[in-house]
């Protein structure tokens, strides 16, 4: 779980991304600077490709962190949620 700096995320929408989705936001409509944290996940794994590509299909409503189950659930729309990942203690100090 980060916070990236806006303007992080612009530089970074400047190279396209794998699979042609980065969030857009609107300066003018809400007033974002190039300091205003976003947050977000980051994924490292030999898997974060095809994983990207998984979740690029997903119509996301929420991230879910559980803190007394130690999991990251991902809420897509009213019915479906999945496990994302299971923490150990080490992870959820970092987080």
């Amino acid at each position: 779980i980060v916070s990236l700096p806006y303007g992080t995320l612009q530089q970074l929408s400047d190279s396209p991304p794998p699979f042609g989705e980065l969030c857009p936001v609107d300066d003018d409509v809400f007033g974002v600077s190039s300091e205003t944290t976003i947050p977000g996940l980051v994924i490292f794994s030999r898997r974060s490709r095809p994983i990207a590509a998984w979740m690029s299909g997903l119509e996301m409503a929420e991230v879910q962190c559980d803190l007394d189950q130690k999991e990251v659930k991902l809420e897509c729309g009213l019915s479906t949620a999945y496990l994302f990942a299971k923490l150990s203690g080490t992870q959820m100090n970092e987080a």
